[in-house]
């Protein structure tokens, strides 16, 4: 079993909810770390090749055969290009996800654009929403990711573009909006609108997750429970929700684990 089958093996455990947050970054970790110690093997074709460990970086890349007289020297180019690719990749998930969190003066994540921002924190658990990316505010609202009161609050801020993060598992919808300000300041001012407008939406406190307050909306199709925070110059609305009629219990529990997982990239200010 390679490191790759190791990554897929605990993205879906991590999917099936039977690994923690801080689990699955300890784990990911431990076998990033592991395969970077793995000598390199003489390339060739990998029936597993699409379970390569999804990361900011460039999609996989398949090379061509190794024929004739240039075989050692494009054995030795595929292996330095290997652990390359190996610490690059460890290096990034010990500064994104370690126990330590962000690095938080030489390369702060808060200082990336919005699109190094959402390709950081990555897919979610489970099959990803086919609008994750970053969006204009119209194309957000017209795929009903934000309503309407907060696409003006936010436009009227000044914000453009939110980067968008869902998915869905099991009975279990998730979705993280960012939206980029002109600076901290801005950014805690509208992350205290956003929740004013959740409330005038309906949206009742009841609550916190880790100290940041928990907005829950009960209508007659789900149960949606969201936070809302500035982190930096950036503010962070993550969401959980399940239909009505599904089980509710452990609700609270998937938005405090969903929320750690992107407070890791984005730590409240």
């Amino acid at each position: 079993m390679t490191w790759q089958d190791d990554l897929q093996r605990l993205d879906e455990r991590f999917a099936a909810k039977s690994v923690s947050a801080a689990e699955y970054r300890a784990q990911r970790d431990e076998i990033l770390a592991s395969a970077s110690s793995v000598p390199a093997r003489e390339p060739g074709p990998d029936p597993r090749a699409a379970q390569a460990p999804a990361d900011p970086g460039p999609a996989e890349r398949r090379e061509a055969p190794i024929t004739g007289a240039s075989t050692g020297h494009q054995i030795l180019i595929g292996a330095i290009a290997l652990v390359v690719m190996v610490a690059a990749a460890v290096g990034l998930w010990l500064v994104v996800l370690g126990d330590d969190g962000p690095e938080p003066l030489d390369n702060p994540v808060s200082a990336k654009p919005l699109e190094a921002v959402v390709s950081i924190i990555g897919p979610l658990p489970g099959v990803p929403d086919a609008n994750s990316g970053v969006l204009g505010l119209d194309q957000a609202l017209d795929a009903r990711l934000l309503a309407p009161g907060e696409a003006d609050l936010l436009r009227a801020a000044g914000v453009q573009r939110v980067g968008f993060l869902g998915s869905t598992s099991g009975s279990t919808g998730y979705g993280v909006i960012i939206a980029e300000l002109a600076g901290p300041s801005q950014a805690a001012t509208t992350a205290e609108d956003q929740r004013h407008q959740l409330a005038s939406d309906g949206y009742a406190e009841n609550g916190a997750v880790n100290g940041l307050p928990r907005m829950t909306q009960t209508t007659d199709r789900n149960v949606v429970q969201r936070v809302v925070y500035a982190s930096d110059r950036f503010t962070v609305r993550i969401g959980v929700s399940r239909a009505v009629g599904a089980e509710t219990e452990g609700l609270e529990e998937e938005l405090a684990g969903i929320t750690n997982f992107v407070r890791s990239v984005l730590p409240p200010s």
